[in-house]
């Protein structure tokens, strides 16, 4: 479901020019899959801190996020308001696989 969420919004609800809701959207969708994907390497809580522990430092530490956008792929900037995404980590971990 998150994967969905992240497709369409990336490919179709950026395009209408939504802004702040696609940027928000894109990064609790995005924290969701890394948590999830993790979950299949190790176990579930140990996926959710290491994607909260990732995310937070992408978020805060500024130099940070400019030196691993080539390795994303991604531009991503430190906005500690997009902290907001770390709630979803707590259906995921409750949820489970």
């Amino acid at each position: 479901m998150a994967v969905a969420v992240l497709a369409l919004n990336d490919h179709v609800l950026k395009a209408a020019g939504l802004g702040w809701v696609t940027d928000k959207l894109s990064d609790i969708a995005g924290v969701a899959v890394v948590a999830m994907c993790l979950g299949v390497v190790v176990n579930r809580l140990r996926a959710v801190v290491i994607a909260a522990a990732c995310f937070l430092a992408l978020r805060t530490i500024p130099g940070l996020s400019a030196a691993i956008a080539p390795i994303l792929g991604v531009t991503t900037r430190a906005d500690s308001s997009d902290l907001i995404a770390l709630a979803v980590l707590v259906p995921v971990y409750v949820a489970g696989p």
